[in-house]
Formats: structure tokens, C-alpha cells, sequence
């Protein structure tokens, strides 16, 4: 998606170009986390908009703890230790 009306003819640019949000301030979240070939995942909340490939912070809700992650897919953030 464009983020502003472009003209016919104009030449297209990343600027131009508005990321699609794959997480949502404040919507559930699935976070994973790999640690030496074993594959975690919890439930999350995200506390900030994000696009894949991301840095995004978001609250662990079992511990209340709170850490950053990659945006992977649509609702899910890997944690990279």
C-alpha cells in the first residue's frame, strides 16, 4: 500500500510504500523463543505496532515479564537469545 495518493506515471519507491502491520499494540501475540534446539511458545501481548522483520517489545503474560522480539509472521514474535 501506498501511503499517500501517488500519480500516474510516478515512479514507485520504498518511501512511498507503507509496511502491512502483522502485530497490533495492545492484541495477543504468540512469542517463541529457540534455545539450543528447543522450541518454546507463550502467549503475549504486543506493546507496539509492528511489520515483519520488526523489532518489537512485547509482555510475556504467564510471568508479566517484559522483552523484545522479531516479528514473524501475523501475531507472532521470535525472542533471539
Amino acid at each position: 500500500r501506498s501511503k499517500r495518493a501517488v500519480r500516474a506515471g510516478r515512479t514507485l519507491h520504498a518511501g512511498l510504500l507503507k509496511r502491512e502491520q502483522l502485530v497490533r499494540r495492545g492484541r495477543p501475540v504468540s512469542i517463541t523463543a529457540s534455545i539450543s534446539g528447543l522450541r518454546v511458545s507463550m502467549r503475549g501481548k504486543a506493546l507496539s505496532d509492528g511489520g515483519r522483520g520488526d523489532r518489537v517489545r512485547v509482555e510475556n503474560l504467564n510471568s508479566g515479564r517484559i522483552v523484545s522480539g522479531i516479528v514473524a509472521g501475523n501475531g507472532l514474535v521470535e525472542v533471539l537469545n
